[in-house]
């Protein structure tokens, strides 16, 4: 292989690594901006997942449209977190790919660059720092929903699983759990 093929190869994953950084830089900020408290989608609409109600989705006050609201709200943070993923792992297998590249005495005639290296080194930073801030908002988001469910009687929880279920059916299941609760405790006092 010449020496200018695999400058090539080298120029081609640099500017592949920074379409990807740069890729992700932009979705990265969408998600933190819905784990803030809004962002807008492409219709421009505002999204604020950070309004979560105080009473329950199931009673009178509330509508089925703030429930649908809700839902796609986590439905777009869902779809941006898999959008997300599959950028940084691609951007993860292209800066191993430079590594590769780097550390492969066939791709190239010369020695390793330092410059390549601090290159190489930078885009890991790079990722490190993306993957990190995805973490991080990853769990802010996660935590929101589960707050929301709570707060909402779990009526988005349960539209995976039996919808038939009432309100009624749901307190008298609890009222069972707590009975065995209370039963067990007194089989453990006796």
């Amino acid at each position: 292989m010449s020496s200018g093929s695999s400058g090539g190869q080298w120029e081609l994953l640099r500017r592949q690594a920074k379409q990807l950084e740069n890729e992700a830089e932009a979705k990265l900020a969408m998600f933190a901006k819905m784990s803030s408290g809004g962002a807008a989608s492409a219709d421009a609409t505002v999204i604020d997942i950070g309004c979560v109600p105080l009473v329950p989705l199931t009673c009178s006050n509330s509508s089925s449209a703030e429930e649908a609201s809700l839902l796609s709200v986590w439905s777009q943070a869902e779809s941006l977190q898999s959008d997300l993923e599959e950028v940084l792992k691609r951007l993860t297998q292209t800066t191993n790919k430079m590594a590769e590249f780097l550390d492969n005495p066939l791709t190239s005639n010369t020695p390793t660059n330092p410059s390549q290296m601090h290159v190489l080194q930078r885009h890991r930073e790079i990722l490190y720092d993306y993957s990190r801030e995805f973490n991080r908002t990853k769990a802010t988001i996660a935590s929101a929903k589960s707050h929301a469910e709570l707060l909402s009687g779990s009526s988005m929880s349960r539209s995976g699983r039996n919808d038939s279920m009432s309100m009624q059916d749901m307190l008298l299941s609890e009222r069972g759990h707590i009975e065995n609760a209370h039963g067990m405790a007194d089989a453990v006092l006796e």
